[in-house]
């Protein structure tokens, strides 16, 4: 349930809809397991905690797309804390090592710029990036959105 709980604490939206104890069952990995399924940022996600038999790896990350620099930072604040680690352009791990990218809107739209001088300079920077900040992002250009 510690699980289930700590993604419910970050995202406003987070609800548990159902959790299993497997108490007793003999994991070949060792640990415990328990099961939940909960909802976050819309998606309901399944949850299967199985101790070291199962790991998180790159194969599966979730992206989070940010109004505002203030969500960027809050949502890497809260996913890198407690043994999370940041990465490069926009990607971090939590701390039970599932791969999130937290990436503002604003970032897209630079990406998709019919100029080609801010599309490669957005996808550069973000290149040069872990947490991406906005303000960086249209550093050179000033705010490029009036002509977007």
């Amino acid at each position: 349930m510690a699980v289930a709980n700590y993604y419910c604490s970050i995202f406003k939206d987070g609800q548990v809809l159902d959790y299993n104890d497997y108490k007793g069952f003999q994991n070949p990995g060792g640990g415990s397991l328990d099961m939940a399924v909960i909802r976050v940022l819309g998606m309901e996600l399944q949850i299967l905690a199985a101790g070291p038999l199962f790991q998180f790896n790159e194969a599966l990350s979730l992206a989070i797309c940010c109004t505002d620099q203030a969500e960027v930072d809050y949502y890497w604040e809260a996913l890198t804390q407690d043994g999370g680690q940041a990465g490069p352009c926009g990607w971090l791990k939590d701390k039970y090592g599932l791969s999130w990218q937290v990436v503002p809107e604003r970032c897209y739209e630079l990406e998709k710029h019919p100029d080609d001088a801010i599309r490669l300079y957005a996808l550069n920077a973000v290149m040069q990036m872990g947490k991406i900040i906005i303000a960086d992002l249209e550093q050179q250009f000033g705010n490029p959105a009036a002509s977007s």
